[in-house]
């Protein structure tokens, strides 16, 4: 179980899916221990987990792959809304950061370009990028079970 530390809301579950199907977010680096879980009542983060966090050392072990991680900048969200004004549909474009600061100067020596397009449609995820803010994009490999 997860339990935001702000508002005290509990998952129904403790597996990665069940907290994603009822609108948990991650945050952090899934493949370590650097993760956590943001409320989707509240945006407050969750206290740690022990059971998470040893599923996420085992999954890293059995991966011991190379993953990727770019850091891009929101340049674009457009809403779609239904006829009574509700977003269902949040659209976000995305592109590497570009030298601005050193710390983004470095990012863009390895990545020099990429863009990333995607549609969101979980009312929970809705919101949660915003134009001119800065994330880290991850590409993990799947690994079956």
């Amino acid at each position: 179980m997860v339990r935001c530390k702000t508002c005290t809301r509990e998952s129904p579950g403790i597996s990665m899916d069940s907290l994603w199907d009822s609108g948990w977010i991650t945050v952090g680096d899934l493949t370590g221990l650097n993760f956590g879980w943001v409320c989707p009542d509240c945006n407050g983060h969750s206290s740690s987990v022990s059971f998470i966090e040893s599923k996420a050392k085992e999954r890293k072990m059995k991966m011991n792959v190379a993953t990727c991680r770019c850091k891009m900048r929101v340049d674009k969200v457009a809403h779609v809304k239904d006829d009574k004004g509700n977003t269902t549909l949040e659209v976000i474009d995305l592109r590497a950061v570009y030298g601005d600061t050193p710390e983004n100067k470095e990012w863009s020596k390895w990545t020099p370009s990429a863009t990333f397009h995607i549609q969101i449609s979980n009312p929970a995820a809705i919101g949660k990028l915003s134009s001119g803010h800065e994330y880290f994009v991850d590409f993990i490999p799947v690994v079956p079970n």
